[in-house]
């Protein structure tokens, strides 16, 4: 029996980054998808104007919520590795 048989540590390192890049993926995807909207429901639909700070207050609500998307999800990762 090798080390490397008997030490699962590097495959779950590896599982774990794997998870980790694409949380961070679609979280920016998510983030970049919600921003743009933002400018240009912003800048392009002056029929809003009137209603800038609930546009703006749904708009940063929405993207704090998607940036705590991977604090969320490895809240806890200290207590598994």
């Amino acid at each position: 029996m090798s080390v490397r048989e008997s030490n699962p540590g590097p495959v779950r390192r590896a599982a774990a980054q794997h998870v980790a890049v694409w949380i961070g993926v679609y979280t920016g995807l998510a983030l970049s998808i919600s921003l743009t909207a933002w400018i240009i429901l912003a800048n392009r639909f002056p029929f809003l104007e009137p209603f800038d700070r609930e546009r703006n207050l749904a708009a940063t609500t929405l993207i704090g919520l998607f940036a705590l998307i991977p604090v969320m999800r490895y809240m806890n990762a200290p207590d598994r590795w």
